[in-house]
Parts: C-alpha cells; structure tokens; sequence
C-alpha cells in the first residue's frame, strides 16, 4: 500500500469533510474509494491533497478530534469564501463544538 492507501472499510464519515470542498471544485465528489485517485489527478483549487488524504487516514485510523476541528477550520473557511456561510450559520453555537478549542 502506498503512503496514501487505505482499506476499503474505512467508515465513510472519515471523509466527510470531501464533500464540502468538492462542492467549491471542478468536479462531483468521487466516491470514498476514488478519493485519492481524484486528487492525485484533479487536485482542489486552494488544497493541499497531501494534507487531506493524510487527515482523512488519521481521523480514519484513531478519531483525532483535534485534528477534525482543525480540517473544519478549513473547511468553514472555504465554504463562507464561496458564499455559503448561510448553510452553517443555523447551527448556531454548535459550530464552536466543530472549531478548534
């Protein structure tokens, strides 16, 4: 396996944080099996792939949530510069549960 390979039972949620940066990107959000085959090829204007997929393995491998908060910081970051700063806003004081402490 490569440094970015994971095993196919990696639980999806591991991932979730694809699915907002695909939304600002080029193209749909791949499955969580062609992830990293998609950013190797396509990679999301203003991410580093590296960083993501490395994320992705560590949360996957042991629920880091400091790190989980700190890839949400990029990820909220991302989505209010594209504008939809309005879909999280109802979440209130529960985003200070997703940010970093």
């Amino acid at each position: 396996m490569g440094i970015h390979s994971r095993p196919a039972s990696t639980p999806p949620t591991a991932f979730g944080f694809a699915g907002a940066a695909f939304r600002n990107g080029p193209s749909p959000r791949p499955y969580n099996k062609y992830l990293e085959w998609e950013l190797a090829r396509y990679p999301l204007p203003g991410w580093d792939t590296g960083m993501l997929l490395d994320a992705a393995h560590r949360i996957s491998g042991t629920g880091d949530v400091s790190l989980q908060r700190r890839i949400f910081a990029h990820v909220e970051a991302a989505v209010r510069r594209a504008g939809h700063g309005a879909v999280l806003d109802p979440w209130g004081e529960d985003l200070d549960l997703m940010r970093p402490q």
